[in-house]
């Protein structure tokens, strides 16, 4: 499976170039645009963000 990820990163980084696309929480020079943060969801790893079932 690790294998056929990293073909694909591979080649679309031969494609489009290496700054293009990046893994996890990384930097990318030259970003011009931020995140909206009101579009986040809630964490679930705290307690008020956990499901309530009634």
């Amino acid at each position: 499976m690790f294998k056929k990820i990293k073909k694909t990163y591979d080649a679309i980084q031969e494609r489009f170039g290496e700054k293009k696309i990046g893994t996890g929480f990384c930097f990318l020079p030259n970003r011009r645009w931020s995140m909206s943060r009101n579009k986040l969801s809630n964490n679930p790893f705290t307690w008020s963000g956990l499901l309530r079932v009634n």
